[in-house]
């Protein structure tokens, strides 16, 4: 579901109504289920992503809660690490793949990132993302 699309402009509506309707206990529950259908709508796979990511944050959270000191600094720059690392495997790996792949191929090597290596799993990744790109 695209922001400019004629389902969000239903989706929207219906989602911040039924909020303002809702008990204020009841609030956080609605916008989980809303926010987790419309991040689903694109790729119903990738909400495994978002909920590992809420996982480590999650846990990040307690633990900096519970910690003091450097502790603290720790915790979060490891949260920083994961979320930045799930977002450099999944947006920029193609990206790197493409230039490394690109450098060798003028030079004649082998890289770990070259096709023949790639495993089935980032096969199937991109050519998932390739597919169900809206940009053609």
């Amino acid at each position: 579901m695209l922001f400019n699309s004629f389902t969000f402009l239903i989706f929207f509506p219906v989602v911040v109504t039924i909020y303002f309707v809702l008990p204020h206990r009841f609030r956080w529950a609605w916008l989980l289920a809303a926010s987790s259908y419309f991040y689903m709508a694109f790729i119903p796979v990738y909400i495994l992503i978002l909920f590992f990511t809420i996982g480590i944050d999650y846990a990040a959270g307690i633990l900096i809660e519970n910690a003091s000191g450097p502790r603290r600094k720790s915790f979060l720059v490891m949260s920083i690490i994961a979320n930045v690392g799930v977002l450099a495997v999944f947006k920029y790996f193609n990206f790197l793949n493409a230039n490394v792949n690109a450098i060798a191929g003028s030079r004649r090597m082998r890289t770990p990132f070259s096709r023949r290596a790639t495993t089935a799993g980032w096969k199937r990744w991109t050519a998932i993302s390739r597919r169900s790109s809206p940009i053609r």
